[in-house]
């Protein structure tokens, strides 16, 4: 309920293109970062597979953005997501895809 109260207090459009590119780059760098490996990871060489794969989904993610293509964006963001941005205005899903648009030329 609260988040509807913050939504509908909105004070403008506010782009969340800076806390897309850092959600996409946290991907990598939290995977990067974990403490621990599975064995069967380490073991069959997955731990490196599983990088390769957050490297390309993130790559992915961050193409979405230049291009602003919503549907690999809709494929990879969890349905309960929300976004809080610094004006304390909460998004979800459909307000985060609404608002990827493709980025001017240059």
């Amino acid at each position: 309920m609260r988040a509807r109260k913050l939504l509908s207090r909105s004070k403008g459009h506010r782009t969340c293109l800076p806390t897309l590119v850092l959600a996409a780059g946290a991907l990598v760098v939290l995977y990067d970062q974990r403490p621990v490996a599975r064995a069967t990871e380490v073991a069959g060489g997955g731990a490196s597979a599983i990088a390769s794969e957050l490297r390309h989904t993130t790559q992915l993610l961050l193409d979405g953005i230049a291009s602003g293509d919503v549907a690999v964006w809709n494929k990879w963001l969890d349905p309960a997501v929300l976004q809080v941005d610094e004006n304390d205005i909460v998004r979800g899903k459909a307000e985060i895809l609404a608002e990827l648009k493709p980025l001017g030329p240059g």
